[in-house]
């Protein structure tokens, strides 16, 4: 959505509802870093710490409270794109990850698949911790199916049936996956940005061997 709106002229993604919220200003260029290098976002939030629950970007709730979030991001990404993920995620111990492929065959998460992991919460006087916004397993795979249709329901059905731009657009899909990231270091807050620098540093290692081997990340 950022790539579109700040620099394409196109107004919307299949995936995007809404224009962008004043918090995803605050991480704009590494969402937008994202999908110039072909990571197409969908949701994601920036880490907050205490912010008071009248903060005009991130307060909701009764007055005196405190806000916090976790750093979260989801997005799709090609099956080799995918596999660096994969491959670097465990030198980040403090990042919560699922990672599955359209058919949900090839799947990779570190969550309980029986626990969510709060990505917002409020503490506010004389009332129990509220959680608005989970991350979850099960929900996940729930929403992949959701996710995955809309290329076909909002894209896909711009060309006619038996075109070859819509079966150009299948196989594409069908080399995708979803990738969900949580930062549980709300405090920080550096290890997700940090962690996809690295993982862009060694796709274009990758897609530029024959001239950059001097190059390391």
């Amino acid at each position: 959505a950022v790539v579109s709106t700040q620099s394409t002229g196109v107004t919307s993604l299949p995936w995007v509802y809404e224009t962008l919220q004043s918090e995803t200003m605050l991480i704009k260029e590494h969402i937008l870093k994202l999908n110039k290098n072909y990571m197409f976002t969908i949701n994601s939030q920036p880490a907050v710490n205490a912010a008071r629950s009248n903060d005009q970007t991130f307060g909701w709730g009764p007055k005196n409270g405190y806000i916090y979030q976790k750093g979260y991001i989801e997005f799709f990404a090609t099956a080799k794109d995918a596999k660096v993920i994969v491959d670097l995620i465990s030198k980040y111990p403090v990042l919560s990850y699922t990672i599955s492929d359209k058919a949900g065959n090839d799947c990779y998460t570190n969550h309980q698949k029986n626990t969510p992991v709060a990505l917002t919460w409020g503490v506010f006087p004389g009332r129990e911790i509220i959680q608005p916004t989970i991350a979850d397993y099960k929900t996940f795979l729930i929403w992949k199916d959701e996710a995955f249709a809309l290329w076909e329901q909002k894209w896909g059905c711009i060309y006619d049936e038996e075109s070859q731009s819509r079966q150009t657009l299948r196989d594409i899909v069908d080399d995708m996956y979803l990738i969900c990231l949580v930062d549980n270091d709300f405090v920080e807050a550096t290890s997700l940005w940090e962690f996809l620098d690295e993982v862009i540093c060694h796709i274009d290692l990758r897609e530029e061997a024959a001239r950059s081997t001097d190059v390391s990340c």
